[in-house]
């Protein structure tokens, strides 16, 4: 283990002046990081933990001190600078003004910083009130330790009254001037007096102007006089200069101004300008798409601004577009008729062929309507329009034969029932006894999935009378019977008595049944009683099933019937047929 340092002190403070506040202090810290106490290093941002003696400063910088002092550490505390702006200006004579500041990396990230800390454009620096807050940029200090929690701001600051160029220009309409500060865009201003040509002044390195001026050359009267031809009117302009003020004119667009040709205020110009309007209607044509299309005539004329534009039925646009004073254009479109558009469209639902008529109509005009095969709809278009669809097909009824193989299954059939017996019988000197035994045997035709030839009917017709009962669909109804049987015997002497009773019953399985009479009943000597029952009834006869087999083969049987509503009012019927197996 390394000797430690002489002498031995858990902590060492090196003390470092950052500014010319002696408050303002970055020093550091020896401690032995072996001890358990300073193994996990705190955050930086955590405040010196003598909070009496330093209770600005804060980590912001942990080191080893070198390789050969193993395990012993540099802990860095530095507080924020305080009062900066008292020392921390830089002034570039009565134009610029620079500010530094060192500032906590984290407060500077937060969002108060650009609401609350960072100056609005336009603020006035507290000290050196004629300068405005222009911009700032943020630097790094080069040095490890301070760049580890603090940053470098800088604040520039400019004089918005320090004018470094100006010009002037004009013709005899007007002149126009501008002025350029330094942190300011450059800001237009009104001339006057003077019609100036042209006039710039730059302020050099040495405030001396250098200024450049020429004058116009009046030439009173009329000296603009123009005609223009537009569309439905044409306009007339006129521009005049004079050295005394025109005469107040009743047209509406006249205006005019005063200007003058010098500071003093001598050699008055005046400037007026009018400008009418009169009416020359146009004529013309033009090809639209509006509801099927066609050659619209075109009307263009003046009118006041308080026209309104045309409607109606054969109206396809009409505008009224002020041009002030009073004036406005007109544009009407109108056309003669509308065309009735036919379209033939293949529908596969139906398989066939439809007919769409659109035609024009006023509303109000028709009402819409369904029948089988044509069906008539209203879809407006405005208050003056409504376009009528009918919508008609031919040839639709018909019906189909799609031959095919279908999965049919057979239904089960019983085909026999009938009794087997037994009977036994002993005796000796007057005594004997008997026995006897019975079962009923079932002979079926199980049921089994077949593949057998068909046909689908596939009928297109617009009514559904008369199609289920003309089609009806083959039932297989599977029966199941209980047959009983019954039997009583007994014998008595001076020796022996006994006597004997059985009752047995058995299900028929679940199948068609042709109708039966169950075959051999047994009878045995000496029986008190021996009777049969089907289903609770005294018979030996099953009864028939609904139907009772399969019909002859090749019996066309309808086995299945689906509808399927289509367009138009038409039905889609598919009638499934198999042709009996037998």
């Amino acid at each position: 283990m390394p000797r430690p340092p002489s002498p031995p002190p858990r902590k060492q403070r090196v003390l470092n002046f950052v500014s010319p506040k002696v408050a303002d202090i970055i020093f550091y810290e020896l401690r032995d990081g072996r001890l358990p106490q300073y193994k996990t290093l705190p955050a930086y941002g955590t405040a010196h933990p003598d909070k009496r003696k330093y209770p600005n400063h804060k980590l912001v910088f942990v080191t080893p001190t070198s390789d050969s002092e193993d395990g012993w550490q540099k802990w860095y505390y530095a507080a924020s600078r305080e009062s900066q702006d008292d020392y921390n200006f830089e002034l570039d004579g009565d134009e610029r003004l620079t500010r530094t500041y060192i500032y906590p990396r984290a407060d500077y990230l937060l969002a108060s910083y650009k609401t609350s800390v960072k100056p609005a454009v336009g603020t006035a620096d507290t000290t050196f009130t004629e300068f405005q807050f222009q911009e700032e940029d943020i630097r790094r200090t080069r040095d490890k330790i301070i760049d580890s929690y603090f940053v470098v701001i800088q604040r520039v600051f400019v004089n918005p009254n320090k004018i470094v160029a100006s010009s002037e220009s004009g013709t005899a309409r007007g002149e126009t001037g501008s002025e350029t500060t330094l942190g300011t865009y450059q800001t237009a201003h009104a001339v006057s007096p003077g019609i100036v040509l042209q006039r710039s002044s730059r302020l050099t390195e040495y405030d001396l102007w250098n200024n450049t001026e020429s004058r116009l050359a009046l030439r009173a009267g009329v000296n603009n006089t123009a005609t223009s031809q537009r569309v439905g009117y044409t306009e007339t302009s006129t521009s005049e200069l004079s050295l005394t003020e025109p005469a107040n004119s009743s047209d509406p667009a006249f205006n005019k101004r005063l200007v003058t040709t010098d500071a003093e205020g001598r050699d008055a110009v005046w400037a007026s300008n009018k400008s009418t309007r009169a009416s020359k209607p146009a004529n013309g044509s033009e090809m639209v798409s509006f509801l099927g299309g066609g050659i619209a005539d075109v009307d263009v004329r003046l009118v006041t601004d308080l026209a309104t534009a045309d409607s109606g039925f054969y109206v396809v646009g009409s505008t009224v577009s002020p041009l002030g004073n009073g004036d406005a254009v007109k544009t009407t479109k109108t056309i003669g008729s509308y065309p009735t558009l036919v379209e033939h469209r293949y529908d596969s639902q139906l398989d066939a062929m439809l007919t769409i008529t659109k035609s024009v109509i006023v509303p109000g005009s028709a009402s819409g309507s369904k029948v089988s095969g044509t069906v008539t709809e209203i879809r407006p278009v405005d208050k003056w329009r409504s376009v009528q669809v009918v919508t008609a097909a031919a040839g639709v009824e018909r019906t189909e034969i799609i031959p095919g193989v279908f999965n049919f299954r057979v239904p089960p059939v019983l085909n026999r029932c009938g009794f087997y017996y037994t009977y036994a019988y002993a005796g000796s000197g007057g005594n004997y006894a008997q026995d006897r035994d019975v079962s009923l045997l079932f002979e079926v035709t199980e049921s089994y999935t077949e593949a057998v030839r068909g046909q689908t009917r596939r009928i297109i017709t617009s009514s559904l009378d008369g199609v289920y009962e003309e089609n009806p669909v083959v039932n297989f109804k599977p029966q199941s019977h209980t047959i009983n049987w019954l039997s009583a015997y007994s014998y008595a002497n001076a020796k022996t008595v006994w006597a004997k009773a059985n009752v047995r019953a058995w299900q028929t399985p679940l199948a068609l049944c042709p109708g039966l009479t169950i075959e051999t009943p047994p009878r045995f000597p000496m029986d008190q009683l021996n009777a049969f029952a089907v289903d609770d009834q005294y018979t030996t006869r099953i009864p028939a099933t609904t139907p009772a087999g399969l019909p002859t083969a090749g019996t066309l049987m309808t086995i299945d019937i689906q509808t399927r509503r289509l367009k138009l009012g038409y039905w889609e019927v598919l009638i499934k047929e198999v042709f009996s197996p037998g």
